[in-house]
């Protein structure tokens, strides 16, 4: 396996509640993490960019969990911070002739309103659960003016378990399901993305496979 073409980032169970357990204090977990990354030949300073399929695709990787998550109330919201943004914005701005830009990070920039959710014909998130599950204001609000200034094109993303794909005030922002978890056809499955270069355009699919 190559391990260049893998680009991880860190969830918030793999930094979960740090500096709640006694016996493993914040500094240790955050370590913890770290080490984790770098085993898997990963880098572990965020943001960074790799970029793949013959120059043509930018991964931009965003840590939006170990700002945060430092105690058992605030465990799920994402943060991502004003220098690592600026930091981003460094970035997509000295690779702004790619093709393709993807913005990858773990939390959601944004999680439809109930109204909205309903308006599209999906299930609704309760309104008090939104803040704990996607970037706080700021963040999110200044995420996707990047995407947007540096066309980027679509800002890829976990956490809430579901496979929303949606544009939100011109930007593409996609979620990603449980890859790990069967539906109730018993059939694992993945989320695999086509970017075709003469059109322009970047397309999403799922795709299904028996478990073991």
């Amino acid at each position: 396996m190559d391990l260049q073409k893998i680009v991880v980032i860190p969830g918030n169970h793999d930094a979960s509640c740090l500096g709640l357990r006694r016996t493993r204090p914040k500094a240790e977990g955050l370590a913890i993490v770290r080490a984790g990354l770098e085993k898997g030949r990963q880098r572990r300073r965020f943001p960074y960019v790799r970029i793949v399929a013959d120059g043509r695709v930018g991964v931009f990787a965003v840590d939006s969990v170990n700002a945060g998550n430092f105690n058992l109330i605030d465990n799920a919201v994402g943060r991502i911070g004003f220098d690592q943004l600026a930091k981003l914005g460094g970035l997509l701005r000295a690779n702004s002739d790619l093709p393709c830009k993807l913005i990858i990070l773990h939390h959601s920039p944004n999680i439809p309103r109930s109204a909205t959710s309903r308006r599209r014909g999906e299930k609704a998130m309760p309104f008090w659960l939104r803040p704990a599950l996607q970037l706080e204001r700021v963040d999110r609000v200044g995420l996707r003016l990047l995407a947007r200034t540096f066309e980027v094109k679509a800002i890829l993303h976990g956490h809430t378990h579901d496979n929303l794909d949606r544009r939100v005030a011109g930007v593409r922002i996609i979620g990603a399901g449980d890859a790990t978890v069967s539906g109730g056809s018993g059939l694992l499955s993945y989320k695999q993305y086509s970017f075709y270069p003469d059109s322009g355009l970047l397309k999403a699919t799922i795709r299904r496979l028996r478990g073991a």
